[in-house]
Protein backbone atom coordinates (compact mmCIF):
# COMPACT_ATOMS: atom_id res chain seq x y z
CA UNK A 1 0.00 0.00 0.00
CA UNK A 2 1.62 3.55 -0.94
CA UNK A 3 2.33 5.14 2.27
CA UNK A 4 1.47 8.53 2.76
CA UNK A 5 4.38 11.38 3.73
CA UNK A 6 3.51 14.96 4.64
CA UNK A 7 5.94 17.26 4.57
CA UNK A 8 5.10 19.97 6.26
CA UNK A 9 7.79 22.73 6.43
CA UNK A 10 7.35 25.39 4.11
CA UNK A 11 10.42 27.45 2.37
CA UNK A 12 11.13 30.41 3.59
CA UNK A 13 11.82 32.96 1.39
CA UNK A 14 14.90 34.68 1.47
CA UNK A 15 17.53 31.67 2.18
CA UNK A 16 18.46 31.22 -0.64
CA UNK A 17 20.33 34.28 -0.25
CA UNK A 18 22.49 32.78 2.39
CA UNK A 19 22.79 29.00 1.46
CA UNK A 20 23.26 27.82 -1.78
CA UNK A 21 22.07 23.91 -2.44
CA UNK A 22 24.35 21.42 -1.83
CA UNK A 23 24.11 20.54 -5.74
CA UNK A 24 25.24 23.91 -6.82
CA UNK A 25 28.21 23.56 -4.15
CA UNK A 26 29.38 20.14 -6.14
CA UNK A 27 29.40 21.98 -9.07
CA UNK A 28 30.84 24.83 -7.47
CA UNK A 29 33.97 22.43 -5.91
CA UNK A 30 34.11 21.11 -9.68
CA UNK A 31 34.69 24.33 -11.40
CA UNK A 32 35.96 26.72 -9.31
CA UNK A 33 38.44 29.05 -11.36
CA UNK A 34 41.10 29.01 -8.32
CA UNK A 35 42.57 26.01 -6.30
CA UNK A 36 40.22 23.33 -5.86
CA UNK A 37 38.73 22.00 -2.36
CA UNK A 38 36.86 19.42 -1.93
CA UNK A 39 35.45 20.67 1.86
CA UNK A 40 33.25 23.50 1.57
CA UNK A 41 34.55 26.85 2.77
CA UNK A 42 32.42 26.76 5.81
CA UNK A 43 34.06 23.00 6.86
CA UNK A 44 37.53 24.63 6.46
CA UNK A 45 36.61 27.68 8.42
CA UNK A 46 35.32 25.76 11.29
CA UNK A 47 38.63 23.45 11.20
CA UNK A 48 40.62 26.27 11.27
CA UNK A 49 38.70 28.31 14.16
CA UNK A 50 39.13 24.39 16.29
CA UNK A 51 42.79 24.19 15.50
CA UNK A 52 43.31 27.68 17.05
CA UNK A 53 40.88 27.12 19.81
CA UNK A 54 38.82 30.44 18.40
CA UNK A 55 35.20 30.32 18.87
CA UNK A 56 34.41 33.48 16.29
CA UNK A 57 31.79 32.98 14.17
CA UNK A 58 32.48 32.66 10.46
CA UNK A 59 32.02 35.15 7.95
CA UNK A 60 28.33 36.56 8.19
CA UNK A 61 25.93 35.81 5.27
CA UNK A 62 24.01 38.64 2.83
CA UNK A 63 21.39 38.93 5.60
CA UNK A 64 21.75 41.02 8.26
CA UNK A 65 22.31 38.93 11.74
CA UNK A 66 22.20 35.73 10.00
CA UNK A 67 25.21 33.95 10.68
CA UNK A 68 25.93 30.69 9.01
CA UNK A 69 28.37 29.56 11.36
CA UNK A 70 25.37 29.36 13.90
CA UNK A 71 23.57 27.43 12.25
CA UNK A 72 26.58 24.09 11.57
CA UNK A 73 25.65 21.30 13.60
CA UNK A 74 28.24 20.67 16.00
CA UNK A 75 28.23 18.20 18.43
CA UNK A 76 31.66 16.73 20.88
CA UNK A 77 34.14 17.92 18.12
CA UNK A 78 32.04 16.40 15.34
CA UNK A 79 29.88 18.07 12.81
CA UNK A 80 27.13 17.21 10.52
CA UNK A 81 28.15 17.00 6.99
CA UNK A 82 26.54 15.79 3.40
CA UNK A 83 29.27 14.47 0.82
CA UNK A 84 28.92 13.61 -2.90
CA UNK A 85 30.55 10.41 -4.31
CA UNK A 86 32.78 10.41 -7.39
CA UNK A 87 30.42 7.87 -9.19
CA UNK A 88 26.69 7.45 -8.20
CA UNK A 89 26.96 4.96 -5.59
CA UNK A 90 28.12 6.35 -2.16
CA UNK A 91 29.18 3.59 -0.05
CA UNK A 92 32.41 3.31 -1.45
CA UNK A 93 32.72 6.75 0.11
CA UNK A 94 30.39 6.08 3.43
CA UNK A 95 33.52 3.40 4.54
CA UNK A 96 36.00 5.49 3.56
CA UNK A 97 34.81 8.44 5.85
CA UNK A 98 33.80 5.63 8.46
CA UNK A 99 37.40 4.93 8.21
CA UNK A 100 38.30 8.24 9.41
CA UNK A 101 35.78 8.65 12.21
CA UNK A 102 32.15 9.40 10.52
CA UNK A 103 29.66 8.56 13.00
CA UNK A 104 25.80 7.95 12.19
CA UNK A 105 26.90 7.64 8.79
CA UNK A 106 23.87 7.09 6.03
CA UNK A 107 24.33 6.84 2.32
CA UNK A 108 21.08 7.73 -0.34
CA UNK A 109 22.45 7.37 -3.96
CA UNK A 110 25.66 9.10 -4.35
CA UNK A 111 25.05 11.69 -1.14
CA UNK A 112 26.69 10.44 1.98
CA UNK A 113 25.90 11.75 5.56
CA UNK A 114 26.96 11.77 9.09
CA UNK A 115 28.57 13.44 11.92
CA UNK A 116 32.73 13.82 10.87
CA UNK A 117 35.38 14.91 13.12
CA UNK A 118 36.54 18.40 12.55
CA UNK A 119 39.66 17.77 13.08
CA UNK A 120 39.87 15.76 10.57
CA UNK A 121 38.30 18.39 7.89
CA UNK A 122 42.01 18.93 5.89
CA UNK A 123 42.02 15.15 5.32
CA UNK A 124 39.23 14.86 3.08
CA UNK A 125 41.38 16.28 0.62
CA UNK A 126 42.60 12.96 0.31
CA UNK A 127 39.64 10.51 0.14
CA UNK A 128 39.67 9.34 -3.56
CA UNK A 129 35.85 8.57 -3.44
CA UNK A 130 34.47 12.29 -2.07
CA UNK A 131 33.82 14.80 -5.11
CA UNK A 132 32.63 17.21 -2.68
CA UNK A 133 31.15 17.87 1.18
CA UNK A 134 29.45 20.47 2.27
CA UNK A 135 28.21 21.53 6.08
CA UNK A 136 24.85 19.87 6.63
CA UNK A 137 22.84 23.48 8.09
CA UNK A 138 20.16 22.92 11.00
CA UNK A 139 17.31 22.32 8.98
CA UNK A 140 14.46 24.71 9.57
CA UNK A 141 11.55 23.29 11.57
CA UNK A 142 7.93 25.11 10.82
CA UNK A 143 6.61 25.61 14.18
CA UNK A 144 3.57 27.51 14.66
CA UNK A 145 2.95 29.76 18.45
CA UNK A 146 0.10 27.12 19.02
CA UNK A 147 0.77 23.79 18.36
CA UNK A 148 -1.99 22.03 20.80
CA UNK A 149 -5.14 22.87 18.90
CA UNK A 150 -4.40 19.91 16.48
CA UNK A 151 -7.75 17.93 17.77
CA UNK A 152 -10.26 20.12 17.41
CA UNK A 153 -8.72 22.19 14.30
CA UNK A 154 -8.68 18.80 12.10
CA UNK A 155 -12.92 18.18 13.90
CA UNK A 156 -10.64 14.82 14.38
CA UNK A 157 -12.68 14.66 17.84
CA UNK A 158 -16.07 14.71 16.22
CA UNK A 159 -14.86 11.95 13.69
CA UNK A 160 -14.02 10.01 16.36
CA UNK A 161 -17.34 10.94 18.44
CA UNK A 162 -19.25 10.09 14.87
CA UNK A 163 -17.49 7.16 13.57
CA UNK A 164 -15.72 5.42 16.14
CA UNK A 165 -12.01 5.79 14.75
CA UNK A 166 -9.43 5.91 16.84
CA UNK A 167 -6.25 5.14 14.56
CA UNK A 168 -6.07 1.65 15.58
CA UNK A 169 -4.39 -0.26 12.67
CA UNK A 170 -2.67 3.08 11.63
CA UNK A 171 1.26 3.49 12.35
CA UNK A 172 2.42 7.06 12.18
CA UNK A 173 6.27 7.75 11.19
CA UNK A 174 7.64 11.02 13.30
CA UNK A 175 10.34 12.96 11.63
CA UNK A 176 11.63 16.37 13.42
CA UNK A 177 14.64 17.02 15.44
CA UNK A 178 14.89 15.06 18.90
CA UNK A 179 12.30 12.96 20.78
CA UNK A 180 14.22 12.49 24.01
CA UNK A 181 17.19 14.82 24.13
CA UNK A 182 15.42 17.10 27.55
CA UNK A 183 15.87 13.85 29.77
CA UNK A 184 12.71 12.62 31.07
CA UNK A 185 10.88 14.07 29.08
CA UNK A 186 9.12 11.19 27.55
CA UNK A 187 8.24 9.22 30.63
CA UNK A 188 6.56 12.68 32.03
CA UNK A 189 4.50 12.51 28.67
CA UNK A 190 3.75 9.40 28.81
CA UNK A 191 2.53 9.13 32.83
CA UNK A 192 0.31 12.66 31.83
CA UNK A 193 -1.37 10.39 28.90
CA UNK A 194 0.14 12.71 26.23
CA UNK A 195 2.03 10.13 24.84
CA UNK A 196 1.08 6.40 24.58
CA UNK A 197 3.83 4.01 26.10
CA UNK A 198 5.83 2.10 23.68
CA UNK A 199 6.49 4.98 20.92
CA UNK A 200 9.53 2.75 18.59
CA UNK A 201 12.81 5.54 18.39
CA UNK A 202 14.54 4.37 15.29
CA UNK A 203 17.29 7.41 15.88
CA UNK A 204 17.89 10.71 18.21
CA UNK A 205 20.05 13.19 19.06
CA UNK A 206 20.89 15.21 22.06
CA UNK A 207 21.16 18.80 22.32
CA UNK A 208 18.14 19.46 20.40
CA UNK A 209 14.40 20.70 21.37
CA UNK A 210 12.19 17.51 21.42
CA UNK A 211 10.03 19.07 18.55
CA UNK A 212 9.76 15.62 17.50
CA UNK A 213 7.91 14.31 20.58
CA UNK A 214 6.01 17.35 20.22
CA UNK A 215 4.20 16.10 16.94
CA UNK A 216 3.94 12.81 18.48
CA UNK A 217 1.63 14.47 21.18
CA UNK A 218 -0.17 15.77 18.59
CA UNK A 219 -0.66 12.36 16.77
CA UNK A 220 -1.66 10.74 20.22
CA UNK A 221 -3.91 13.47 20.78
CA UNK A 222 -5.52 13.06 17.20
CA UNK A 223 -5.65 9.72 17.04
CA UNK A 224 -4.94 7.70 20.27
CA UNK A 225 -5.19 4.22 19.23
CA UNK A 226 -2.36 4.86 16.54
CA UNK A 227 1.11 3.45 16.83
CA UNK A 228 3.91 5.77 16.67
CA UNK A 229 7.57 5.66 15.93
CA UNK A 230 10.63 8.13 15.40
CA UNK A 231 13.40 8.88 13.98
CA UNK A 232 15.52 12.46 13.77
CA UNK A 233 15.59 14.10 10.75
CA UNK A 234 19.08 16.50 11.90
CA UNK A 235 21.43 14.08 10.58
CA UNK A 236 21.79 15.61 7.17
CA UNK A 237 20.12 15.31 3.99
CA UNK A 238 21.15 11.08 3.18
CA UNK A 239 20.10 10.59 7.33
CA UNK A 240 16.89 12.56 6.34
CA UNK A 241 15.68 10.21 3.59
CA UNK A 242 16.79 6.99 4.92
CA UNK A 243 14.98 7.40 8.10
CA UNK A 244 11.73 7.94 5.89
CA UNK A 245 12.57 4.30 4.62
CA UNK A 246 13.19 2.86 8.08
CA UNK A 247 10.15 3.85 9.26
CA UNK A 248 8.49 2.95 6.12
CA UNK A 249 10.23 -0.53 7.04
CA UNK A 250 8.93 -0.36 10.42
CA UNK A 251 5.57 -0.65 9.62
CA UNK A 252 4.33 2.92 9.31
CA UNK A 253 1.90 3.44 6.71
CA UNK A 254 2.12 7.22 7.35
CA UNK A 255 5.17 9.80 8.12
CA UNK A 256 4.59 13.04 8.71
CA UNK A 257 8.19 16.01 9.03
CA UNK A 258 8.38 19.24 9.94
CA UNK A 259 11.65 19.84 8.72
CA UNK A 260 13.02 21.56 5.41
CA UNK A 261 16.77 21.56 4.82
CA UNK A 262 18.07 24.68 3.39
CA UNK A 263 20.04 22.86 0.85
CA UNK A 264 16.90 20.78 -1.19
CA UNK A 265 16.86 21.39 -4.64
CA UNK A 266 14.49 24.48 -4.97
CA UNK A 267 13.20 23.18 -8.83
CA UNK A 268 13.84 19.12 -8.85
CA UNK A 269 13.64 16.63 -6.48
CA UNK A 270 16.32 15.91 -4.25
CA UNK A 271 16.76 13.03 -2.29
CA UNK A 272 14.41 13.76 0.41
CA UNK A 273 11.94 13.87 -2.24
CA UNK A 274 13.00 10.59 -4.51
CA UNK A 275 12.87 8.61 -0.84
CA UNK A 276 9.24 9.97 -0.48
CA UNK A 277 8.43 8.89 -3.67
CA UNK A 278 9.97 5.41 -2.95
CA UNK A 279 7.38 4.80 -0.15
Amino acid sequence: MKKHVLRLATLVAGTGLVFGTINASFAQGAKHSGPKFKAATELRELAARKATGRTSSAARGTIPGLDKADLLQVQDGYVVIDAAANDADGHQLLQQLQRMGLKSGSVYGRVVSGLFPIDKVDQLEGVEALHFAAAAYQPMHNVGLVTSQGDASLMADKARASYGVSGVGTKVGVMSDSYGAIAGGPAAGVASGDLPAGVEVLADVPNATDEGRGMAEIVHDVAPGAKIAFHTANLGQAGFATGIGKLADAGCNIVVDDVYYFAEPYFQDGIIAQAVDQV
